[in-house]
Order: structure tokens, then C-alpha cells, then sequence
């Protein structure tokens, strides 16, 4: 008896603490807070006991069960978001509008909240009209009103009315929606909180914020007046003044404001449109409506929206979509009626036009412009987590990826979460290893996200859970392109700044430059080239310097004088001749002096007897120094420092001096960590600017690094690079061949060309995993160069940014034996053009930093190609030179080949070098 008394003492006990807590947490939290709690955890404890059943059962009664399970909660989640109204009928919208996502059970009971929730009391709706338009009786107003809604959502309700004649739709706000949405956004904020304290790396506040900062905005009808005004007036050239075949065509209609009415805060009053809810599949296909069409007009309004005005809905659930049928021209004419502006976001031209290069280059497959785009708009990954840029593009394309019918959408959608997390979880492994180091891996990998980001996104994803559901197939980004890049050509269209630079004066001849362009013309119809800038110098004078095409294909800019291409490895002319320049400053005693006399940190591993003369013409046995680092992380590229160690570590594959091997990114790293050293430790970047660019007369015109201050200054000159149509079936081509033939290949062109590294990819072993294939791709895609970190960072033998003007100056003065004519400066000293091409052996292909040509029958040619076909060329004989530079990459520099052979027939003296084995291969 005394153990049962004690027992039920302690029972009472417990009721009466749990009792305590819940009014406690009801006290703190509020009702709806625990109420709210309360439906999550039913939920959730609802489908983890299937998971924990999961094993022990047949998958036909798990399938049942899931089945009854999804319904059950979708019913439970209608009624309760019913009473509690708010917010939480926004969500159900949200996920009703998630066909590719959410099982049929919740798309079929919470569609209910699109438009026919519990309609308020009339005589309240009557009580707010007379109260916001100040009249005693609504007919005095209106000549009729229905009293029975015809739609009830979340904020509002709509009545039909007549008003001077005419049918009109009246929105009427619920009378206490604002104090309902204050206390979900509450509610929501709270939970945000929680998980931001309880799991960190779940850190979404700033989201979450961001979206409750919008939502307010939506109680008040006068903002949605003038949004829906806005966005029809900017939509009206698509309407009515583009050929209907055109891409940018748009045919939908708006309902129209009753203006002669006073604006309201709470009452909204428009034409009436007479129409059928875009998911009345009945009515529809009795029309014979072409769904297909229907929405790709849909969601190129809304591609208007985002990237032309820059004023979007970001509610584009089903309810606010309506299908207007008109058969009184004799044939059925179905236009998509916009509805609901009040959830609308105003995007600044930053973010407009990023959201824009965002869609282009997830469709070239642009991963550099890609980042650019992320960074632009506000969506920053921490830096201790770089290894998730390689992501980027694949979230990206699916992101935009192709609407499905619902059976096949969930799959993919199940599919690429399941991949990611696989992905992500390599990635989060890597990462414990520098925990104890780098805490920072412990944040959220996500620093910013920018909230525009998750209106466009919202936006987006009910777009095409609508196409799910309506079982269309649309292809967005063929759609939201269009638009996209007509953004960036108006924008790019009114920008002068290339403009105001000072253009040179050229003595070029008439014939000449005919001839230039018709080949280039020529080289442009076949598709080899985009864009290009071609320099000629010819015994001192600048003979030709001639923009061809477009910079950019992402808008319509085109290629000026001034325009800066990235050179790739031209910039280890640049190098070569910076470390020689210090040479003869008397800054490096000798060019057989050992590296580490200047640089002592590089003697480990047995590289005290590597001279500068082996760094200079590719024999330190150094060339794969670093590459096994980059194909594992593409961005290490990026860390000055992190290079100059891993230098410093690495060991020589040879004996120096034994033999050439191409140093295709450590030359760059070497010679400018010793020139750093020897130049009394200024930067790299800063001693060429110092010593080689300014003495030129190339102040802004050539860069191997940049300054935050430099790449504002220069960015609306960049040039975007793109691989070019013979790379891609040489691609194609490269991985049918087999392990000999590919290494045969691979090794003509590391000992001949720039090209090697557009068809590494290809070559990538089959055996490798998924990571390592993917951050191999990434690491040989050129486009990763159009990423403006990677255009700041210091690699002096990969991603200098110049003009073709400034190539054919630099070797012009190796072609008039160091002396700039242009300036009347002196560079390098008598003798030294004929050291570089003399330090070496006759047979071998490098003189000390540049390229020989010819050289065993005694010519004086030196030259230096880039990945895809930049080329700075010098001929110390005639004194001639040139300088080439594309946007295009092709695996032949098919300009620079072009423009030789002109220059031979134009200059007697001027003859063509003979064709390296890698371009004769290809040919």
C-alpha cells in the first residue's frame, strides 16, 4: 500500500511538473509557439517509427503505410494550419506548389490553401471596406457586391463586384492577419535561433530574417498596387512590341487597378478577370490549351521580371496564376492572367545582373563566371571550405535543371540529395583532418546568403513544381537565357568606359589591315574565333593593332585595343623578361648562380645545385612540381604562400640541367618567388609593374595579379574565356585513344605547345572516384581563369591579363635588342635578347625563358604561346614582332598561324617559322 501511494505520489508529481513546464513554455514561448512544436514532433515521430519498422517489413506494407501515413499528416497539417492561419498557410502553399518534391497526399490536401481557406464574416469584410474608403454603406461605392468570396487565402480574401458598370474584384485584407503574422514571425525566428544554437553549421538566421523582413511588406495593398504597376509597364515591349516567334516574347495579361478609387492599405480593388486556375487540367485540355506553351509564357514573364526590371513576384503559387479563355475571335485563345504582387523583391542592377551571369554561365559551363556571379550577389562560402566551389556548377545546372513529370522528378531530386550528401561528406572528412588547426571548418561552410537569392529560388522552384504537376517538360534555362543576356547587353550597352581610354596611333597600312580582318572575318564564320585583338610592331613602329569580335559571350560588348585577355602562359614571357630586367639592374649577379644564394629555403631536397639558367629554359627537373596539390584543390592556385612552400619542398625529378621538361605552372612560381627575393622582397606582382609595365608605356594594359583597386578599374575590360569548337572534339577524340597514343599525344604537346592541359580531362583515369575525376575536370577547365579571385592571384605563369599591344611591345623589345622605341627607355641591355636565345644548346627547344624557332639554322625568332592561342612572337632579324590574343580556346593557334603567314607576305624580310609537331599533328 505504501509503495502504490508512493507511486501514484510521484506520478501526480510528474503531471503536475509537466503541467508546470508546458505553461511555463506557453508563458514564454506562447501558445501558437508550442502549438506549432507540438504538430512538428507528431509528425516527425510519426514517420521515424516507419524507419525504425523499415527492415522488419515488406516493402508492399511499407509502401502502404507510408501511403496512409503521408495522408494522415498532410490532413492533420490542413486542419491545424487552418486554425492557426498566418504564416503556416504560406508554407502550405509553398509545399502544394512542390509537385517534384512532395508526395501526392500533400500536394492534393494542402493545394486547399491556395485559394479556399476558411472565408472571415462577412460583416466584418464590410465593417473594413466602409472603414478604408470612409463611406457608411459599401453601395456607395460599389453598384452590387457579393457577399459570398470567390477566393480566401492567407492575408486576404476576394469578393466580386460591380463597380460603375463594370466587373471588378475587390481583395479585402483579414482583420487580424498583422498581429498573427507578427507572432509567427516570431515563432519561426525562435526556431531559427534554436537550431542555429543547438547545431552551428545549421546557422540560417540571416535567411530566415530576410524572409521575414519581406513578408510584412505583403499587408500593405499599396505596395502591391504600385509593384504590379511597375512590372506591367516594364513588360510591355515583350507584349506588344516582339515578334511573337521571338524567344523574348511574352503574352499574359494583368488584371488592371481601379485607379479612380483611393489607394488602401487593406482593400485592393482590379478589373475581375473571368478565367480557370492554371491547375484545372479538366477545363483546360477540354479547351485544347497547349499546357506546354501556357507556361513557358508563365515563367518568361517572370524571366522579364528578375532580369530586366528587376522587380519580381516571389509567389507564384498556383492560386495566383489564372488562365484567361476567350473564344470571340472564333478560336480558343488561352493568356495567363499574373496575379498577387505582394510578395514582390526589388533587386538592385548588382544583383540583377549577377543573377543573369549566374543563369549564363551555368549554361556554358563557366565554373570561373559562375563564382563571379556567387560573390556579386552576395553568396559567399568560407574560405577554409574551397572545396565546395567544386560544387558549384553541378548544384547550379541542377538547380536550373529541366522540369519532369512528378514520378521521375522525385527520383532525380531523390537521387542528387542522396549524391550530395555523399559528396559533401568526402568533403566534410577532409575537412576533420585541420579541425584541431582551423576551428573556423566548424562554422557554417555558407557566410552569407543573400536574400534576394532565396526569393529568386522560391520563385523558381514553384515554376516548376507547377510544370511537375501539370506533367510539362520545360527546359528553364533555354527560357530565363534569353532574357539573361539581354540584361547584360543593355546594361554593357551604356557603359563607355573602354571608351574614354586613350586610343594609340597606329601607322598601319590600309592593305594591311584589310587583310587582317578578312581573315580573322574568315576564322570567325568557320567558328574558330570570338573574339581577338592582333598587334603588329615592324622596326620599331606599332604597323596593326586590330580588335576582332565580341568580349564577352554573355553580352554584346565588343573587343576593343584596350580590352584585357587573360595570355595564360605568355605570361612567362613576361616573367622571364622581369628576371632578366633584374639581372641587368644588377640585382642577380649571374644567371648560372644558384637559386639558393637568393631564395636559401629552396636548397631542401636536393636542390642546392639548381641554377636560375635551369629555371629559365625548363631543365630544373621541377615541371610536376605542385600539380598533384592542384587536381586535389583547384584553389590552393590561388595562395601565394601555400605555392612558395610547396616550391620550396619539392624535389627535383632529374639531375638539373639534364634535360627540358616543360614547367607548365611551377616556372611561374619559381622565377617569381627568386625575383621576389632578389628585388629586395616587393611583391611580384608590384616589381613587374615597376620594372617592366610602367618603362613600357603599359600602365593598364598588362597585369599578372591584381589589386581589389585594379580589378574595379579594369573589370567592365575583361574579357570571358570559352573553349573554343576543335578543343572539344579533340576532347572527344583524346579519350577514345588508348594509354600509349594518349601519352604520345600528351608528351608532343607538352614539349611543343600550350595545349596539353584543355585535353587533360579527357584523359582522366577511370579508376579514379567521382571527387577526384570531378576536381580534375574542374582544375582543367579553362573557364575556372574567368573567377576574379583566381584573376587577383599571383601566377606568373598562367593568368597574366593583357592586351595583344602590350605582347607585341614586350617582344618588341627582344626583337630591337632591349630597347622600348615607343618609349626611348631601355629595358635590357645590348647582347641580352641574344643570351636568352644562345643559353642553350642549338637542338634544344628553349633558349633562357622563351621558345626558339629555327634556331639550328642560325634565325633569331623567340616566341611564347598561351593555352588556346595567345602568342607574342619576335624576330630579331627583321625586327619584327607580334602580339595575339582570343577569348576562344582552340588546341591550334589558328590566329597566330594566320597572322605570321600575312605578315611574310606583307614584309619581305618577315618569314614564317616553321610549325611546331603538336600543330602539324592536329592539322
Amino acid at each position: 500500500s505504501l509503495l502504490l501511494a508512493f507511486a501514484a505520489l510521484v506520478a501526480v508529481a510528474l503531471v503536475c511538473a509537466s503541467l508546470v513546464l508546458v505553461s511555463a513554455a506557453i508563458l514564454v514561448l506562447g501558445w501558437r509557439s508550442v502549438f506549432v512544436y507540438f504538430c512538428a514532433l507528431r509528425i516527425h515521430f510519426s514517420y521515424a517509427v516507419i524507419r525504425r519498422c523499415e527492415p522488419y517489413l515488406s516493402e508492399h506494407r511499407i509502401t502502404s503505410w507510408k501511403h496512409s501515413t503521408h495522408e494522415a499528416n498532410a490532413e492533420f497539417i490542413y486542419q491545424q494550419s487552418l486554425k492557426l492561419q498566418g504564416l503556416f498557410i504560406k508554407a502550405c502553399q509553398y509545399v502544394s506548389s512542390r509537385s517534384d518534391v512532395f508526395p501526392d497526399e500533400y500536394i492534393h490536401s494542402l493545394s486547399r490553401c491556395q485559394d479556399a481557406c476558411t472565408p472571415r464574416d462577412f460583416e466584418i469584410t464590410r465593417q473594413t471596406i466602409c472603414s478604408e474608403f470612409q463611406v457608411r454603406n459599401l453601395f456607395e461605392i460599389f453598384d452590387s457586391f457579393d457577399e459570398t468570396p470567390i477566393a480566401c487565402a492567407s492575408i486576404a480574401q476576394v469578393h466580386k463586384a460591380v463597380y460603375r458598370g463594370k466587373s471588378v474584384a475587390v481583395k479585402v485584407q483579414h482583420v487580424d492577419i498583422e498581429s498573427i503574422v507578427v507572432q509567427d514571425i516570431k515563432v519561426i525566428e525562435r526556431i531559427a535561433e534554436a537550431v542555429a544554437w543547438l547545431t552551428p553549421q545549421y546557422d540560417f538566421r540571416s535567411i530566415v530574417y530576410e524572409w521575414t523582413s519581406e513578408v510584412p511588406k505583403e499587408l500593405d495593398f499599396r505596395l502591391e498596387a504600385y509593384n504590379m504597376r511597375q512590372v506591367e509597364s516594364a513588360m510591355k515591349p515583350f507584349r506588344f512590341e516582339t515578334r511573337k516567334e521571338s524567344e523574348l516574347s511574352i503574352e499574359v495579361e494583368f488584371p488592371q487597378i481601379v485607379c479612380e478609387l483611393p489607394n488602401s492599405r487593406r482593400v485592393y480593388v482590379m478589373s475581375f478577370v473571368d478565367g480557370c486556375k492554371v491547375t484545372d487540367t479538366e477545363t483546360l485540355d477540354a479547351h485544347h490549351v497547349d499546357l506546354e506553351w501556357l507556361l513557358t509564357q508563365c515563367a518568361r514573364a517572370f524571366a522579364c521580371q528578375v532580369f530586366i526590371d528587376g522587380c519580381f513576384s516571389a509567389d507564384p503559387h498556383p492560386g495566383n496564376i489564372l488562365v484567361k479563355l476567350d473564344n470571340s475571335s472564333g478560336s480558343m485563345v488561352a493568356t495567363p492572367v499574373l496575379l498577387d504582387f505582394g510578395l514582390t523583391k526589388i533587386l538592385d542592377d548588382n544583383t540583377r545582373l549577377a543573377f543573369a551571369k549566374m543563369v549564363l554561365s551555368a549554361e556554358f559551363e563557366d565554373i570561373g563566371s559562375l563564382i563571379n556571379a556567387f560573390d556579386e550577389m552576395g553568396l559567399i562560402l568560407a574560405s577554409s571550405f574551397r572545396e565546395i566551389y567544386s560544387e558549384s556548377l553541378q548544384m547550379t545546372r541542377f538547380f536550373f535543371r529541366d522540369s519532369q513529370p512528378k514520378a521521375a522528378a522525385r527520383q532525380e531530386y531523390r537521387s542528387e540529395m542522396k549524391s550530395r550528401r555523399q559528396r559533401m561528406k568526402r568533403i566534410q572528412q577532409d575537412a576533420e583532418i585541420k579541425l584541431q588547426s582551423d576551428t573556423s571548418l566548424q562554422r557554417n561552410p555558407i557566410e552569407a546568403f543573400p536574400g534576394s537569392f532565396i526569393f529568386f529560388s522560391r520563385m523558381l522552384f514553384l515554376l516548376r513544381g507547377l510544370a511537375t504537376r501539370l506533367e510539362v517538360r520545360q527546359q528553364y534555362l533555354s527560357i530565363l537565357r534569353p532574357f539573361a543576356h539581354l540584361a547584360l547587353v543593355q546594361y554593357y550597352s551604356k557603359s563607355s568606359v573602354a571608351n574614354q581610354l586613350v586610343c594609340r596611333e597606329v601607322k598601319s597600312a590600309v592593305q594591311l589591315q584589310k587583310r587582317a580582318s578578312a581573315l580573322l572575318e574568315k576564322l570567325s564564320e568557320s567558328g574558330a574565333v570570338f573574339g581577338a585583338q592582333v598587334c603588329m610592331f615592324y622596326r620599331g613602329t606599332c604597323v596593326l593593332n586590330l580588335p576582332f569580335g565580341k568580349a564577352s559571350p554573355y553580352s554584346d560588348v565588343d573587343v576593343t585595343p584596350h580590352t584585357l585577355f587573360n595570355a595564360f602562359s605568355v605570361s612567362k614571357a613576361f616573367t622571364a623578361v622581369l628576371l632578366w630586367s633584374l639581372h641587368d639592374h644588377g640585382m642577380i649577379d649571374s644567371m648560372d648562380d644558384y637559386v639558393a644564394l637568393y631564395w636559401p629555403a629552396f636548397r631542401n631536397k636536393n636542390k642546392e645545385h639548381v641554377r636560375i639558367s635551369h629555371l629559365l629554359s625548363h631543365s630544373a627537373g621541377l615541371s610536376r612540381a605542385g600539380q598533384d596539390v592542384l587536381m586535389k584543390q583547384p584553389f590552393e592556385i590561388m595562395d601565394w604562400n601555400r605555392m612558395k612552400s610547396i616550391m620550396e619542398n619539392a624535389e627535383p625529378a632529374h639531375e638539373p640541367g639534364l634535360r627540358q621538361e616543360y614547367h607548365a605552372l611551377s616556372f611561374g612560381w619559381l622565377l617569381g618567388v627568386l625575383a621576389e627575393s632578389a628585388g629586395g622582397k616587393t611583391s611580384f606582382s608590384e616589381l613587374l609593374q615597376s620594372e617592366i609595365v610602367a618603362p613600357l608605356g603599359l600602365t593598364g594594359e598588362a597585369f599578372i595579379g591584381m589589386s581589389d583597386v585594379q580589378l574595379e578599374s579594369v573589370k567592365e575590360r575583361l574579357s570571358c574565356l570559352k573553349l573554343g569548337f576543335d578543343t572539344n572534339a579533340l576532347r572527344e577524340k583524346f579519350s577514345t585513344l588508348s594509354d600509349e597514343q594518349k601519352k604520345k599525344l600528351k608528351l608532343q604537346f607538352e614539349q611543343h605547345t600550350d595545349s596539353s592541359s584543355v585535353i587533360e580531362a579527357a584523359g582522366t583515369n577511370r579508376d579514379c572516384d567521382e571527387e577526384q575525376q570531378e576536381q580534375k575536370r574542374l582544375a582543367s577547365m579553362p573557364s575556372f581563369f574567368n573567377y576574379n579571385k583566381v584573376r587577383q592571384a599571383q601566377i606568373p605563369a598562367a593568368n597574366g591579363h593583357f592586351t595583344a599591344y602590350a605582347i607585341a611591345q614586350l617582344f618588341d623589345v627582344i626583337a630591337n635588342d632591349g630597347m622600348c622605341c615607343s618609349t626611348n627607355q631601355r629595358i635590357l641591355h645590348p647582347g641580352t635578347s641574344e643570351r636568352i636565345i644562345n643559353g642553350t644548346a642549338k637542338d634544344q627547344p628553349f633558349g633562357l625563358g622563351l621558345r626558339k624557332h629555327d634556331h639550328e639554322s642560325g634565325k633569331r625568332r623567340v616566341s611564347h604561346g598561351g593555352l588556346g592561342g595567345a602568342f607574342g612572337y619576335a624576330d630579331l632579324d627583321s625586327r619584327f614582332s607580334l602580339g595575339v590574343t582570343v577569348n576562344q580556346l582552340n588546341a591550334v593557334p589558328l590566329v597566330a598561324q594566320s597572322m605570321l603567314k600575312l605578315a611574310s607576305f606583307q614584309f619581305s624580310d618577315v618569314k614564317m617559322p616553321s610549325l611546331q609537331p603538336g600543330a602539324d599533328f592536329l592539322q
